[in-house]
């Protein structure tokens, strides 16, 4: 199968919103747990979301380049929901890979992490985005 150079734009763009959403989620974490000391677990929870809003907004309108808002608040959900899902399945991959299988921890979170990669962008191409965007 041959990549257009369309679609490797948007790959690329999807890359580009990946590092900058995991930099979004470590920075606003270490804000909140550092500088306000507000408990990890909150820290976490807060810093996820908003990494995962920004992520939308860079997803919609910069990777598939969609500005209408006809259907924001529908493709939020959808991006919210999908994201949701593949937050669960890293869990459980999680723990298949290090309580069943007993597999280090970080070669596990890595493999997961690849598995989610993927999986985001093809839930955010054909289910997200799907009524905006043509497939390539």
């Amino acid at each position: 199968m041959k990549i257009s150079k369309k679609d490797f734009k948007e790959l690329f763009r999807y890359g580009v919103i990946g590092i900058v959403t995991v930099i979004v989620n470590i920075l606003i974490y270490f804000i909140l747990s550092t500088i306000f000391n507000i408990d990890y677990i909150i820290s976490t929870i807060f810093s996820w979301l908003i990494a995962v809003i920004f992520s939308f907004l860079g997803n919609k309108y910069f990777v598939f380049q969609l500005n209408s808002s006809l259907n924001f608040w529908k493709e939020l959900n959808y991006f919210m929901l999908t994201r949701y899902i593949t937050g669960i399945l890293d869990i459980i991959v999680m723990f298949i890979g290090v309580d069943i299988f007993k597999y280090n921890d970080v070669i596990i979170k890595i493999i997961s992490n690849i598995i989610i990669i993927v999986l985001n962008y093809i839930l955010a191409r054909y289910f997200v985005f799907k009524n905006n965007n043509t497939g390539g």
